[in-house]
């Protein structure tokens, strides 16, 4: 620190020196020497505290420098924000509870506050999955755990409440008209009306759910869709009853007799009913590349002969076929809407737990179409020991359109589980296990017939006309048939099972196996039918009879598989199965044609001497001769007339064939007898034993089968 110099000192005192004594002066300088003196120490002092200083601050500066080098690679290491932002989030879990409970326990509801209300539930979950990791025991993961939980079971409500409001069944004419529409599944949707709010939220609700593991919305889902397709499928089963019987399933009234016309509604439905027939026909005719018919012509109206008893329970009529083939393209239609609604609301991901809840509804359809079937069926089963032929054959038309279904729902459920695809398969097999054991036991029952009434005329039997009319419409279902056979031939208890396959296993490659399959069948019914004919025929005692009998329904059955064109299919597996039926019948032919004996036996006996007549003298002998040979053919000739004019023959080919036959057969020999003996004098009284000519032979046998004549 810099000196004040004496010199200096004195300079100052100059000025003062006038004022003061020496003595004075002196003392004051002495005074001012001790004050410089320490104020020079003073100023050593505060320069060595300044020097420490200094050095004590290069020293920090140093070490800071060092603390730096050390801790910046730490720092650049370590995001301290985030920690904060940690920490601070931590702090936020233990509030959260107390922030949101009011908000949780108010519940949810659409619209805005939706959003604020699945935030709340986040910090929840935030906090539940924080306390569960790092303070598993505190009384706040319980807190959160119970204010969670009560969300959720809000959300779930909230979730159930918004589905049951779009899942309503759909109106059976909905149905009806969206089935005869090309986009049967587009239309389906629309009227389904997937383009609400509602459903936006469900879509979000379903997300966020997945999204917190909580999996009970798709159970929630599974179920209220379920039901919707089973409520729909009830309600147009209802509702093509009630049309069926003429009732407007909309009103509780039932229209009665005196109604000159159905009402507009019903007249309506049953033109779309008609159409979506329509569409069924052109699915399977598509498929199976031939024209078909659905209904109709499948002996499933009114059941005739011995089925016509049947209760009206047991009877299965062309209304039970088409109300279940309807519904059989509504539960598939519904089905696959249904897919695209899952797809529309469910999360995509995982693909597993978007299928399984599809295979629920799948499921459910499956089951109610099963058991709607199984009522079918049941009533098929009764239809053998009862002779309603016409029902074995009636749900044909549910095998070929189960058929055409069959790759819709392979598609349908290529990515759901074996199990769905299966249980549509059980659905088949039922229905093509009952038919083909049915089809079975149907031949067995034409073996087995015990019944001996027959017609007293020896007209078509009543069991003739009823097999050949359920017979003649297979002509169109030999493809859906023969698949039937093909499956039956593989179980161990289809009888003639070898026969089916030889039939089958020497076939040319233009023969359908099918077709092939369908014609062994064929083959076996007519001889079945045949064999039950022949016993029935042996109730007769006349001999003529029977044979008129056995040609009738010999006739009949050729005419009808002809007509029908089920002999071209009998010939895939029998090539003379034609002239096997014609020999049958030039057979019954011969037969009949021996009750001409007796008649015979008067006009070309051997015992006639034809030698020793003249007409100048005739021995007494031979007069008589000659008046019983006249005498027993009149006889017999009008008794033949007599009985055969009851006989009814309603094939008129066969009937002028007869009729043609016996002329030729009866005619010619008793013209030469006539010619020969009529113009002798056997007799004073010609017109006794004469009785007619040939003539009127020929009109005579015009008159037979003709009980008017």
């Amino acid at each position: 620190m810099r000196q004040v110099s004496g010199s200096t000192m004195e300079h100052m005192a100059l000025p003062m020196a006038a004022s003061y004594t020496p003595a004075q002066v002196q003392r004051k300088l002495e005074q001012g020497l001790k004050s410089l003196k320490v104020l020079n120490e003073t100023m050593d002092r505060s320069q060595r505290a300044t020097d420490s200083i200094v050095g004590i601050l290069n020293s920090f500066e140093q070490r800071l420098n060092q603390l730096e080098k050390a801790i910046l690679p730490i720092y650049r290491q370590t995001d301290i924000e985030k920690t904060l932002m940690e920490l601070n989030g931590v702090v936020k879990h233990y509030s959260v509870a107390n922030d949101v409970e009011q908000l949780v326990k108010q519940g949810v509801m659409s619209g805005p506050s939706l959003n604020g209300y699945l935030e709340a539930l986040d910090r929840l979950w935030s906090a539940w999955n924080y306390f569960t990791v790092n303070n598993p025991d505190s009384a706040e993961l319980e807190n959160v755990k119970l204010l969670f939980n009560l969300g959720m079971d809000s959300i779930n409500k909230h979730f159930r409440e918004l589905l049951t409001s779009i899942s309503k069944p759909l109106i059976p004419v909905t149905v009806l008209d969206a089935l005869s529409n090309e986009n049967e599944v587009g239309a389906i949707l629309k009227a389904m009306n997937l383009e609400s709010d509602s459903v936006k939220e469900l879509k979000q609700l379903a997300a966020w759910m997945a999204d917190h593991n909580r999996d009970m919305f798709l159970t929630v889902y599974a179920k209220v869709r379920a039901s919707l397709v089973v409520k729909t499928l009830n309600a147009l089963k209802d509702h093509q009853r009630k049309g069926s019987l003429g009732i407007d399933s909309r009103s509780p009234t039932v229209p009665t007799t005196a109604s000159p016309a159905p009402p507009r509604r019903l007249r309506a439905d049953a033109g779309t009913r008609h159409l979506v027939l329509n569409r069924i026909q052109a699915l399977a005719e598509k498929k199976m590349g031939k024209t078909l018919e659905v209904t109709g012509k499948h002996g499933l109206g009114k059941p005739r002969g011995s089925s016509a008893d049947l209760g009206a329970e047991d009877k299965i009529s062309e209304s039970d076929i088409e109300v279940y083939l309807i519904c059989l393209s509504a539960f598939m239609s519904l089905l696959e809407a249904e897919k695209k609604v899952a797809i529309k609301i469910l999360p995509s991901s995982p693909l597993s737990s978007l299928m399984q809840t599809f295979e629920v509804i799948i499921r459910d359809a499956v089951e109610h179409m099963t058991t709607d079937g199984q009522g079918l069926l049941s009533r098929l089963k009764k239809a053998v020991p009862r002779q309603d032929f016409n029902s074995i054959f009636a749900v044909v038309p549910v095998l070929q359109h189960l058929l055409t279904l069959q790759r819709r729902f392979d598609s349908l459920t290529s990515e759901c589980s074996e199990d769905s695809q299966r249980k549509f398969k059980h659905l088949m097999g039922m229905f093509f296990e009952t038919e083909s054991q049915c089809l079975e036991d149907f031949i067995e029952a034409l073996k087995l017939d015990q019944d001996k009434q027959v017609p007293s005329d020896g007209t078509v039997h009543q069991l003739t006309s009823n097999i050949m009319m359920s017979l003649e419409p297979l002509r169109d279902t030999d493809d859906t048939l023969g698949h039937i056979l093909q499956v039956a031939i593989l179980s161990v208890s289809f009888l003639d099972k070898p026969l089916y396959q030889k039939a089958v296993g020497s076939l040319p490659l233009n023969i359908s196996r099918k077709k092939a399959l369908l014609g062994v069948y064929l083959t076996r019914v007519v001889a079945g039918l045949s064999m039950a004919l022949n016993n029935k025929s042996e109730s007769y005692s006349d001999t003529s009879l029977k044979a008129v009998f056995r040609l009738n329904n010999t006739q009949y059955i050729l005419t009808s598989l002809q007509r029908s064109g089920l002999l071209d299919i009998m010939r895939c597996y029998q090539a003379d199965c034609e002239d096997h039926l014609l020999d049958q019948i030039v057979e019954q032919k011969r037969i009949y044609s021996q009750g001409w004996s007796k008649v015979l036996h008067y006009i070309t006996g051997a015992d006639i001497p034809q030698a020793s007549f003249t007409t100048e003298k005739m021995r007494e002998r031979d007069r008589q001769m000659l008046k019983d040979k006249f005498l027993g053919f009149n006889r017999e000739v009008e008794e033949i007339g007599r009985i055969q004019r009851h006989y009814s023959i309603p094939d008129p080919e066969l009937r002028e064939s007869l009729k043609r036959d016996n002329k030729e057969f009866i005619l010619p020999a008793y013209q030469t007898f006539f010619d020969r003996y009529a113009r002798l004098p056997f007799t004073k009284n010609p017109a006794k034993y004469v009785k007619y000519s040939p003539v009127d032979i020929s009109q005579l046998i015009d008159n037979f089968f003709d009980i008017a004549a």
